[in-house]
Parts: C-alpha cells; structure tokens; sequence
C-alpha cells in the first residue's frame, strides 16, 4: 500500500488513492482484517470476519486475516485473488488479478501455502499450489502453475511442477 502512496505528493491524493483505487482498498481491508485477527482482545469479537468480508464484497478479494503480506505490495487489479491463511509474502510484490496461492492437500501442516520473498511478479491467472518458496527477483508468467520451488531471479512459465 505504501508503494502507491509514496507516488502522491498531497493528502488529497492519497484520500483518492484509497478511495478510487481497488488494489490500495483490497490491502487496506486486509490489513485491517490482520490487525483485528493478530490481537487476542479483538479477535474474540470477529472484527477480523467482517473486514475480510468487506474485502471480499467489495474488491473481490480473497485474503486470509492471517496470511502475511509484506511492505509495498502492489494489486493492480484485485479481482479474483486468493491468498490463503498461512501465505506470506515479501516486500515490493506485484500480484495481477486472479492468482490463487492456495494448498495441494486440506488439513496439512501448519505451512501449507506458498512463501513468496521480495521483488516477485505473479502474472495474471497464475496459480502457486502447496509448500512452496519462490525466491527474490522471480518472475511468474500468466497462466502458470506451479507447484515445486522458484530459484531466485528465475522466470517460469507453463507448468513448472
């Protein structure tokens, strides 16, 4: 979120970048959502549950309460996004619209979703299934899916399994 509000120099345009911009609406419900899921008073009363229906509702947006995302993540276009709950996410990620980080197997171990490090792109209708890790500086093309490790600076396309 804040790699699009670096971009505005006013408060007015940061105001319009959160009202007007889907992706800058998607982050800041999640973050709301982890906020409310991470604190042990909060999370009693659900407040979590709301926030991440509200960003379902409204940005079509599909992130878990209690995934990690880092800094200066970027949703051009949030629609169709899932990112489960035990994902985690580096820093200046860029993520296209419907990319799914999701499991291979329900009731699996604790890290059941992927771990993405800093500086990836996942490309459009791109979809990371299991415990996996892709590395620094990787490029996920549109359309593939992937299923074992990404070495860092690597770019794959297809079905990388």
């Amino acid at each position: 979120m804040s790699k699009i509000f670096s971009k505005q120099k006013t408060l007015f345009e940061k105001i319009f970048s959160l009202l007007f911009s889907a992706g800058v609406q998607a982050l800041f419900l999640y973050r709301i959502s982890h906020i409310f899921a991470c604190s042990r008073i909060f999370r009693k009363f659900r407040l979590h549950t709301l926030f991440y229906r509200l960003n379902q509702f409204f940005c079509n947006a599909d992130i878990s309460p209690t995934a990690r995302l880092g800094n200066n993540i970027w949703l051009p276009h949030p629609g169709g996004i899932v990112i489960g709950g035990t994902s985690v996410i580096g820093d200046n990620v860029t993520i296209m619209q419907n990319v799914t980080l999701g499991t291979r197997r329900i009731n699996s171990s604790k890290n059941r979703h992927p771990v993405i490090k800093n500086d990836v792109f996942i490309g459009a209708n791109a979809v990371l299934l299991g415990n996996i890790k892709v590395g620094k500086g990787a490029v996920i093309g549109a359309g593939t899916i992937v299923l074992k490790d990404v070495p860092s600076n690597e770019k794959v396309f297809g079905v990388y399994k």
